[in-house]
């Protein structure tokens, strides 16, 4: 079994947006996608940015680099190439929800099938407007997605710790569980043997599972829901207890933007 993270890019904001009560200060926030190794199989989790984000992929796309002062240099592809990794051998991509920093390089991967949540898939068949809203760059979608795409609710339900899953792979390794809030369709995974809770954008930092909040303007940017934003807080808790009573070890949690990230690769 492998594990690594990797990050293809980051965009740059003031602490204080994400924890409110923060000292002031610049902070990157790393545009992180992972590979994982198990039982045969090569896969992603995410797939960072896009260099076509910030050059090509349309007007929306460009402000929407240039107000979150996007820098990306290298495609995912590039970045395994360069870890000796073969991007032709990925044969599984689970996209965790549809942000431009999480499924930006998918076209460099077109031999590869697709995992997201049903509801995440819904939101490549709004019109253009809701699109734009969800952050939906069509330069970057594969035009043949929708024929590529396992919906997570496809795979057999599995309780773990009480916990109802849904057994990705039927690998008994990989559980996928919604964790709404940040983005519609916005999923969470839990890596059994490695013990890793990924809840990606549901959070931006650790603190906010303690409480720190972020401020009242980014949660009405970038939440799609803040209710759900806030249950989700209660069920990421309510699911690492379950862990840790079950198991004698709470899990690492993986959150998409730490600041550790920005070492690449990270080795677990």
């Amino acid at each position: 079994m492998k594990f690594l993270a990797f990050n293809n890019g980051y965009c740059t904001a003031d602490k204080k947006y994400i924890d409110k009560k923060a000292e002031s200060r610049k902070i990157k926030f790393p545009a992180t996608f992972f590979y994982l190794e198990i039982s045969g199989i090569k896969m992603l989790i995410d797939t960072g940015y896009s260099v076509k984000l910030v050059k090509n992929a349309g007007i929306t796309a460009k402000i929407y680099s240039m107000v979150t002062k996007v820098r990306c240099e290298k495609d995912a592809d590039e970045i395994l190439r360069e870890n000796n990794i073969n991007p032709q051998e990925i044969q599984y991509i689970i996209i965790s929800h549809f942000h431009p920093d999480h499924y930006g390089s998918l076209d460099k991967f077109p031999k590869a099938s697709i995992i997201c949540s049903n509801e995440a898939a819904e939101v490549l068949n709004v019109g253009k407007t809701g699109k734009i809203k969800n952050l939906v760059f069509e330069k970057l979608i594969p035009e043949d997605i929708k024929e590529r795409i396992i919906e997570l609710e496809s795979f057999p339900e599995a309780k773990v710790s009480g916990n109802n899953f849904f057994n990705i792979l039927n690998l008994n390794e990989i559980y996928g569980f919604y964790l709404e809030g940040h983005a519609g369709g916005h999923i969470g995974l839990y890596l059994k043997t490695l013990n890793k809770l990924m809840i990606f954008d549901a959070v931006w930092c650790k603190e906010n599972l303690l409480g720190a909040e972020p401020r009242k303007i980014l949660k009405k940017v970038a939440f799609a829901d803040e209710k759900k934003y806030e249950s989700s807080l209660r069920k990421i808790k309510e699911i690492l207890c379950s862990l840790k009573d079950t198991g004698g070890a709470e899990p690492e949690l993986i959150i998409t933007h730490d600041e550790k990230f920005l070492r690449s690769p990270y080795e677990f």
